[in-house]
This record gives structure tokens, sequence and C-alpha cells, in this order.
């Protein structure tokens, strides 16, 4: 996923704002990223669990929806993250947030 960020940050905004304007290019990028990408992170996810780095009580689609949320910010024309943020310097914080929160890794239950 920070790999695929950094390419991202790569593109000029106006050059991704062009983009999200298109919606034939919009609906592509939709249907094959929600075939591919969430079928991987459920099954990412889910050897996480098993290899206990992610709580097993942690429900899956709970999860999925966090995931969702940050797609839809990063494929929107009014991105919060890519908007208001250099996403090129901060992309591996954001990517920090949406895995451990705000408060870090966690040592134990809460």
């Amino acid at each position: 996923m920070a790999n695929k960020g950094l390419k991202i940050a790569e593109f000029h905004p106006e050059f991704m704002n062009y983009m999200m304007g298109q919606s034939d290019i919009i609906k592509y990028f939709n249907e094959t990223s929600q075939e591919t990408s969430f079928k991987m992170l459920q099954q990412l996810i889910e050897q996480g669990k098993k290899e206990g780095f992610i709580a097993e009580d942690m429900p899956l689609p709970l999860i999925m929806s966090v995931f969702e949320l940050y797609y839809r910010d990063m494929t929107s024309k009014e991105s919060i993250l890519l908007h208001k943020h250099n996403i090129a310097i901060e992309y591996e914080k954001i990517l920090e947030i949406m895995i451990y929160g705000i408060s870090g890794k966690r040592s134990g239950p809460l």
C-alpha cells in the first residue's frame, strides 16, 4: 500500500484532479479495485489475525468499512487527504493512522 501511495504522489495534483473528473476512468478504477484489491485486503487481514498482528476480535466488516472510507476519500475529487495535505510527505503517516490509529501501536488490551 505504501508503494501505491508513493506512486500516486508522483502525479501532479492537476492531473489527479483531471483524472478524478473522468467518470469512465473512475468507474473502471472502482470496478477493478473492488474486484481485486479488496479481496486481497480481506485475505491479508485474515492472515494478520491468524498470525496475531490483528486482534482476532476486530470484525472484518468493520475493518473493511474503515478501508472503504479511506478508499473513497482517496478517489474523490473533494478528497480531504489529497487536497489538504502533501500526500508525498505524509502518505506513510496517513497509512500508519489507518493501521494503528492515532495512538500508535497497542502493547496490550484496552
